[in-house]
């Protein structure tokens, strides 16, 4: 069931009871008041016929002279006064002690109870009597008292038909009814009009919100209408911006995935049709000079070291990018120092000098990592050099930070490749690269490290001048304990 449906139905029986509960208990008001301003007009009415009939019984005896005036007598003076005072439709009855009739009676309902009720002259109880009629029904009042009439009990008793006013009553029910029908009728209308109104702005967020599932996330919704749907529109709009942004983060890592294994594809197919290929030749033809076998193998030889080294750095940038880092104090002019060892038979064989100059910088680092960074770039900057040039490698604390910088003076990087170098699998002179076993991984391996760490990494680069590579990480030196490394 619908929203605006629930409080429609929900509104509509709520109005319909409290409009049938107001009129029921208007009517029900109503129609006591004027029962009770009935019953005060009779009973001042039956007191006045008292008066009247003591009055002439007083009279008649003093007229004659008589010592008392008897019944019957009392009975015809009743019936007089009865038949110059009554109304049409009420009537009047004189009973003796015995509570025998002395006048007329006509009534058709007991009185019984009234006269046990009346039990001295100054209280008149009064009664509504339901009896059948031609009609159906009708309703009497009748009121009855005790009157001293020549030294007896008499009791007097008058009715007046008030049937009018039940049906008033009846007829006002008749009327509110359908002034209830009419009214519940119109109030839904309008109900149903506003509802639908107020909630027009909950379909066009349900409307975005369908638009945004089915994967338009740059869907906003206008922030318009009451507070209540501004605020929620805003904060819808705030979900689908969250959600654009991740979906293109997610895009980003799963276009960068398909870019990484595309590459990785492509770069594992050039040696390894090598080898296969060598191979398979060096199987097919066992009558292959000593040379022959010296080339080819050669060939079988770096091709499978280069896959060694793509395998061994790819392995390095995947961990790199899960999980976190378990940190700890490192010295930077340790770690060059280290470094700088490994590279010595390597820079010899080349003919290239390594220029290390360092200060006791300390820092909180993976220290496998970040040597491996560190590596990299040296790496990188010795296979740039030509012979007889000079690698430097260096190390400082400036404003709490360490700066560790790597430069060569090789043939230096073009102004529209600084931007790629440090993307996986790009190289900028391929020949060389793979020549020299590289995979284009180090350098988007130090980029993945540097992250890791916090740090910022820069390349400055000059064709023909040389390429210098700066790592900016904050020092950390307050803790480190030199004996406890």
């Amino acid at each position: 069931m619908k929203l605006w449906f629930k409080l429609f139905i929900s509104s509509v029986l709520i109005v319909i009871t409290a409009v049938n509960v107001t009129m029921t208990w208007m009517l029900s008001t109503n129609l006591s008041a004027m029962l009770a301003n009935e019953r005060e007009n009779a009973a001042v009415h039956h007191e006045y016929l008292c008066t009247l009939i003591k009055d002439a019984v007083a009279y008649e005896r003093l007229s004659t002279d008589a010592f008392m005036v008897t019944e019957d007598e009392i009975g015809n003076i009743a019936e007089k006064i009865f038949m110059a005072q009554l109304r049409e439709g009420s009537s009047a009855v004189l009973f003796d002690e015995s509570q025998s009739a002395i006048t007329d009676n006509t009534d058709e309902f007991s009185l019984s109870d009234m006269f046990s009720a009346a039990n001295d002259e100054k209280s008149i109880s009064s009664a509504i009597k339901k009896v059948p009629s031609d009609n159906g029904e009708e309703y009497m009042i009748v009121c009855c008292s005790l009157i001293r009439l020549e030294g007896k009990n008499y009791y007097l008793t008058d009715s007046r038909n008030i049937t009018e006013i039940y049906d008033q009553n009846r007829e006002q029910e008749r009327l509110s009814g359908w002034v209830s029908i009419i009214s519940t009728v119109l109030f839904s209308v309008v109900l149903l009009i506003v509802t639908k109104l107020f909630l027009r702005p909950l379909d066009r967020v349900n409307h975005t919100l369908k638009v945004i599932a089915g994967g338009n996330y740059s869907k906003r919704l206008k922030v318009k209408g009451s507070e209540e749907f501004r605020s929620l529109s805003e904060n819808v709009n705030l979900m689908a911006q969250s959600v654009e942004e991740n979906y293109n983060k997610i895009q980003s890592v799963a276009d960068e995935r398909k870019q990484f294994i595309d590459s990785l594809s492509h770069e594992i197919k050039t040696p390894l049709t090598s080898v296969l290929g060598f191979a398979e030749l060096m199987r097919m033809k066992p009558d292959l000079s000593s040379d022959e076998v010296l080339d080819y193998s050669s060939i079988i030889a770096e091709e499978a070291a280069r896959l060694r080294s793509l395998s061994g750095k790819m392995m390095e940038l995947v961990s790199t990018g899960n999980g976190s880092l378990e940190k700890h104090f490192a010295r930077l002019d340790e770690l060059l120092t280290e470094i700088s060892v490994v590279f010595e038979p390597i820079i010899k064989a080349k003919g290239v000098k390594l220029n290390v100059v360092t200060e006791p910088v300390v820092i909180m680092a993976d220290r496998d990592l970040f040597k491996s960074l560190l590596y990299n770039l040296v790496d990188n900057a010795v296979k740039a050099s030509p012979e007889n040039e000079t690698v430097s490698f260096s190390c400082k604390e400036e404003r709490g930070f360490a700066i560790i910088t790597v430069s060569d003076n090789g043939k230096g990087i073009a102004p529209d490749e600084q931007k790629k170098v440090f993307e996986p699998f790009y190289m900028t002179d391929k020949a060389r690269s793979r020549k020299a076993g590289g995979a284009g991984l180090g350098l988007a391996l130090c980029a993945e490290i540097a992250k890791k760490h916090e740090a910022v990494i820069r390349l400055k680069s000059e064709v023909n001048k040389g390429t210098a590579i700066t790592v900016t990480v904050k020092a950390g030196g307050a803790g480190y304990d030199e004996n406890n490394k």
